[in-house]
């Protein structure tokens, strides 16, 4: 009965992670809770009223309601957490000594830590601008190497939205966003990277001496100039020094790339 209980509960994760997380810690605090009132009536009894049980008894009522309390919310609660069945049996038990489910509390917040950090991912969103045999790239305040238009997209916004933001911040022309060309996947420490390069139609409108003029009162950028991609050093990411970026630009039905 209990498998099937928590086989169906597996199935409908009834809570976000979130609220699940939040639910389980004031369950893990209450349990703990109960554990201070319980060892406080004991120490009444002993030293304030000698061999009268009543504070015992009522402090263990208010112990063994919290104490149950967290048992059915770790039941009802691992499924939206993500436990396996071992973790959630170790929840369960840690109940049993004083303070335990407070300590289990605490490794489960330093293990979901360090798995949201595993699986943090950061998306940037490029634009592909091409005018004879050469990319428009910028080069940020402080970055010492080029790159193409574009940055980090964020919350809330499509990749699509990041660009245009981005690409009509830095230069002050709105970008038309053509296909998708490439997708740069990679991990830099704990970060998960993925970067998207779209080709831009409206090319023509990116002129060079206007750019260069914009920039003299940006605050976001040291230079902005139409560089050749091929064997340039200071071009990054690598792969535009080296894929033909120039011609896959011009073609209009090319796959996309994926990079890693």
């Amino acid at each position: 009965m209990i498998n099937a209980l928590l086989d169906k509960l597996e199935r409908t994760r009834p809570f976000t992670d979130q609220e699940a997380w939040t639910y389980f810690k004031i369950a893990a605090i209450g349990e703990a809770f109960g554990w201070s009132l319980l060892i406080s009536g004991i120490l009444f009894k002993y030293f304030v009223t000698p061999g009268n049980n009543t504070p015992v008894l009522i402090v263990g009522q208010l112990h063994g309601t919290l104490f149950l309390i967290y048992i059915v919310a770790v039941i009802s609660l691992y499924s939206s957490l993500r436990w396996s069945r071992k973790r959630t049996i170790i929840a369960g038990l840690a109940s049993i000594p004083p303070y335990g489910s407070l300590v289990f509390e605490q490794w489960a917040a330093y293990k979901r830590r360090g798995e949201a950090l595993k699986t943090y991912r950061e998306i940037t969103a490029r634009a592909i601008i091409v005018q004879g045999d050469k990319l428009l790239a910028i080069q940020p305040k402080d970055s010492g190497f080029w790159s193409l238009p574009g940055g980090r997209a964020g919350a809330g916004e499509t990749v699509e939205q990041a660009l245009v933001r981005l690409v009509a911040a830095q230069t002050g022309v709105t970008p038309s966003i053509d296909r998708l060309s490439y997708i740069l996947q990679y991990r830099h420490k704990s970060t998960e990277r993925l970067e998207m390069f779209f080709n831009v139609s409206n090319a023509a409108a990116y002129k060079e001496s206007a750019l260069k003029h914009r920039v003299k009162k940006s605050n976001l950028l040291d230079e902005i100039s139409y560089v050749k991609p091929r064997g340039n050093p200071a071009l990054k990411p690598e792969f535009l020094r080296t894929e033909r970026i120039i011609d896959s630009a011009g073609m209009r039905d090319a796959p996309v790339v994926i990079l890693s």
